[in-house]
């Protein structure tokens, strides 16, 4: 008799609930909706012939046959990733490759496929999950979103998105902490990100401070600007970004300041990649709707 093995989106959705514990936070990592990350867990459930959850509430907790099921998971998807499979020839001129940040990809680069994609529909786009700082070099894609400065040995890099920083918080979190000046942040909680270190706008404002040790510390851009919404503390913002994040943000400047950062968000490819006509549209259409 012939094993029905699982649908292989099944696993990752499952994988990804398990990591995040919560299949909201799976469906953002994946770029589904919340009832499409719960349907594919239904379905490997059903096809395994066991529970991999109990649900208590929002909670979720893995059942004893989950624990035992997610470490063949992880090891099964950790062989598959290992295989690196050569491009074929006869691949389709219309498709695109793009690797992208998870956050970048659900608020900003998202909704411009869409667009895109309207006004070509013959476009086929896969995109790639990856880290910002990731190297391009270890990847295979088209077209790298990549938040550096730029330096990119043997690739075309195109900075857009550009904007000035500054540190903004809710207008509670403001009030309560009385910051109307820079210094008035020496007094307060300073959200970190590596991806956006205070030094340069401490510079700017004329502050002979040290990048901060201290206070809750980010890797993604979202979460941090996520956790000011909150009132956690003060945030380095971008106002590029932070309009794609939530158009109705509440968060407010503390100061007039603003600095130059350090980092910014490139396109990036091998210039031979325009040779293919969907590509060179899809960077010409995506430079144009996000560039500063």
């Amino acid at each position: 008799m012939q094993r029905r093995l699982p649908p292989l989106n099944t696993l990752y959705a499952f994988e990804s609930a398990v990591r995040h514990r919560s299949f909201s936070k799976a469906a953002e990592e994946l770029l589904l909706t919340r009832s499409a990350v719960s349907h594919r867990i239904k379905l490997l459930e059903e096809l395994t012939g066991f529970a991999l959850f109990h649900r208590y509430g929002r909670s979720l907790v893995l059942s004893s046959a989950g624990e035992a099921y997610i470490i063949a998971v992880r090891h099964a998807l950790a062989a598959l990733e290992e295989v690196k499979l050569p491009r074929l020839a006869y691949e389709s001129e219309t498709s695109i490759t793009i690797s992208t940040p998870p956050s970048f990809a659900r608020l900003i680069l998202w909704p411009a496929i869409q667009d895109f994609t309207q006004e070509y529909p013959e476009a086929q786009i896969s995109i790639e999950l990856s880290s910002s700082g990731l190297d391009v070099k270890t990847e295979d894609a088209d077209i790298y979103i990549r938040f550096g400065t730029g330096n990119y040995p043997g690739m075309k890099s195109i900075m857009f998105m550009k904007s000035d920083i500054f540190p903004a918080a809710t207008p509670d979190f403001v009030t309560r902490h009385s910051l109307s000046t820079a210094e008035d942040l020496a007094h307060c909680t300073l959200l970190r990100s590596p991806l956006e270190p205070w030094k340069p706008w401490f510079v700017a404002a004329n502050l002979p401070w040290p990048e901060p040790a201290d206070g809750p510390h980010f890797g993604d851009f979202a979460m941090m600007y996520q956790a000011a919404q909150e009132g956690m503390g003060v945030a380095l913002v971008r106002s590029s970004l932070l309009d794609h994040f939530d158009p109705s943000s509440q968060l407010v400047p503390i100061t007039h300041i603003r600095a130059t950062p350090e980092y910014g968000y490139y396109l990036v490819y091998r210039e031979d990649k325009i040779e293919n006509e969907m590509i060179r549209l899809f960077l010409e259409w995506v430079g144009k709707d996000m560039r500063a």
